[in-house]
């Protein structure tokens, strides 16, 4: 089965869903309490969110993303809660297109990211070179 949904490319041996509408109706369910339940909880207690730093990777943090987006309209100023992003995937930062990526402003920043940044990009492009 060869579903485009957050699972394509994984490699597993059997698919979570029996049907493109499953997965389809599961990951609406999951927008719906994101947008229901886990944003107005983060917002009441000025939670601290931690989160894959690439959605296409976890598909909990990919609802978040697309709730938050649609949640923010609500705040004038930044949201009630915080984000923090993490990832081990060095290639799937470094290959976002994004140039007002958040990370970006951070690596340019005088702090140790700053001096590893070579480095990091050395290790992305061979990272790249080896896909």
């Amino acid at each position: 089965m060869g579903f485009a949904g957050p699972l394509a490319g994984h490699n597993v041996r059997r698919a979570p869903f029996l049907t493109q509408e499953d997965e389809s109706d599961a990951e609406a369910k999951l927008d719906r309490f994101m947008l229901d339940v886990i944003i107005p909880l983060a917002t009441q207690t000025n939670a601290v969110i931690l989160c894959e730093a690439s959605p296409n990777l976890c598909v909990l943090t990919a609802s978040f993303f697309r709730m938050y987006a649609i949640a923010r309209a609500k705040w004038t100023g930044p949201p009630p809660f915080t984000v923090i992003s993490q990832t081990e995937k060095l290639f799937d930062m470094y290959h976002n297109p994004d140039e007002n990526a958040h990370w970006r402003s951070m690596r340019r920043e005088p702090n140790a990211w700053k001096k590893r940044d070579a480095k990091l990009q050395q290790e992305y492009l061979k990272e790249k070179m080896e896909c």
